[in-house]
């Protein structure tokens, strides 16, 4: 169901929509990016230039003091170290980290409570997030507020080897309902000029809006374009078919959320104009890797350890499975997380100066578009089962312009009312013009490279070829 919070933003005018927006850009400022923020950023700066040793050396201390912390405050890893008479002297490194089991989503729902550090206040220090991750499936958990400070920092440090500032203006292409479903005329976008950002709706690209949106980004002088590249995409296309480059291009785009395929990279330069650049990583800050100038993506070694489970090897390196471990968060740690995510590894190191583990594709949330019968495609849709936690995994089909499929792996508690607030968001975020109806199944197929596709256009599989490859 939709909040109040949002039912009544919705009814405001455009105006002060932008003031509520502006507002929550402030909250931002006073949280996420906080002086303990700009003070990390700053030591992170320096960092990534570190010796290898130097480098490694900080990362196996990073993990000693982890692994003595979830002993002593963590009751699901003190159990699991005492069941395999393991103790924090037996991780010395990194690699140690093999001596402990893998965790999954299903565990840490199952564990709750034990997951959570008994030494740490709650309200003071942490805040309760969640995330539907690759499977679509939702996930509730506690992330400590330095944590998240380190994991914005490390984003930044990204985009500060590209010459963007903090302060720098950009556009966003988010999946945040800032403009009403049912507004039918312009602006399909919202001001948040707390953070000298303009936020755009991603449901309303349908090709008579598009035209809008290009001459609205016209009108300023954008630093960066962030944001999800399926949506990106769509505007992208549309200045191909109408054979129009960005008069003011920003100096770069930055994707997220989503894969970016070579043929968003190559679409995005030449239409928008401007060098494209991405990095991988998630809610739960167990990996992160971001690129260097060479384009090739970099383990951010000071956030978590990437350990790599190989599936085979490729022309262009070894295939593997994500596991990470997040090394900075004491509130509820995730260890030697299994992400299922695919990486390929580069096999000699980049001249970029940059020294940890080179990465030169990841596979991470493969998506196509679902179209809409009033002619939107819309993208990302994960983020509705962000709060629905009795499903283990969705996904959705479509095979008609009218209809998706939507796939439901059950878990504990799913019932009729899981499905109509399942439909009730679908409905908000596509329209009445739709119908949905919901499958249960015993699972739900991957890839040809054993990637989970958490949408399946039928419709406009734009990137079908792009996902086998």
């Amino acid at each position: 169901m939709m909040s109040v919070s949002s039912t009544l933003y919705n009814k405001l005018p455009i105006f002060l929509q932008n003031v509520a927006c502006s507002w929550r850009g402030r909250h931002l400022l006073k949280t996420r990016y906080s002086q303990t923020f700009r003070n990390l950023l700053a030591e992170l700066n320096e960092m990534q230039w570190w010796e290898p040793e130097r480098l490694k050396e900080y990362q196996n201390q990073k993990v000693r003091e982890l692994m003595a912390h979830a002993y002593e405050n963590v009751p699901y890893y003190n159990r699991v170290m005492k069941e395999r008479g393991l103790a924090p002297k037996d991780f010395e490194a990194a690699e140690d980290l093999v001596k402990m089991p893998y965790l999954t989503k299903e565990i840490v729902r199952r564990e709750g409570k034990n997951m959570i550090a008994t030494n740490i206040n709650l309200k003071r220090e942490a805040t309760a997030t969640h995330t539907s991750g690759t499977t679509g499936a939702g996930l509730k958990y506690w992330k400590s507020n330095y944590a998240t400070s380190f994991q914005w920092a490390v984003w930044w440090r990204h985009l500060n080897r590209f010459g963007v500032r903090f302060e720098d203006s950009s556009l966003n292409f988010g999946g945040l309902t800032v403009v009403p479903f049912y507004q039918k005329r312009p602006p399909f976008w919202r001001e948040v000029k707390s953070l000298n950002q303009v936020y755009l709706s991603t449901y309303h690209l349908k090709e008579e809006n598009l035209g809008l949106y290009i001459d609205m980004i016209e009108k300023h002088d954008f630093v960066r374009f962030a944001g999800y590249p399926s949506a990106m995409y769509v505007l992208a296309d549309f200045l191909r078919r109408n054979n129009h480059i960005l008069k003011r291009p920003p100096k770069i785009i930055s994707p997220g959320a989503e894969t970016l395929f070579e043929v968003h990279r190559e679409l995005f330069t030449k239409w928008f104009g401007s060098p494209v650049t991405s990095q991988y990583g998630m809610s739960e800050a167990v990996v992160n890797c971001s690129c260097c100038k060479k384009n090739v993506f970099h383990v951010d070694m000071e956030l978590g350890v990437l350990e790599t489970k190989n599936i085979r090897q490729t022309p262009n390196g070894q295939t593997a499975f994500v596991i990470g471990t997040g090394i900075q968060d004491y509130v509820q740690p995730f260890i030697r997380y299994k992400i299922d995510d695919v990486i390929t590894l580069v096999d000699k190191e980049c001249d970029c100066g940059i020294h940890s583990q080179g990465i030169s594709f990841i596979d991470g949330r493969v998506e196509s578009l679902i179209t809409t019968p009033d002619g939107r495609q819309v993208g990302r849709l994960d983020h509705v089962f962000k709060d629905i936690t009795t499903v283990r995994e969705t996904q959705l089909v479509q095979d008609a312009l009218d209809s998706v499929i939507i796939k439901v792996v059950p878990d504990t508690g799913f019932d009729v009312s899981s499905e109509r607030e399942i439909i009730a968001q679908m409905t908000h975020y596509l329209g009445n013009e739709m119908s949905f109806s919901i499958e249960k199944v015993d699972s739900i197929q991957r890839t040809k490279s054993g990637k989970f596709r958490f949408v399946i256009s039928n419709i406009i599989p734009y990137l079908s070829n792009e996902v086998e490859k």
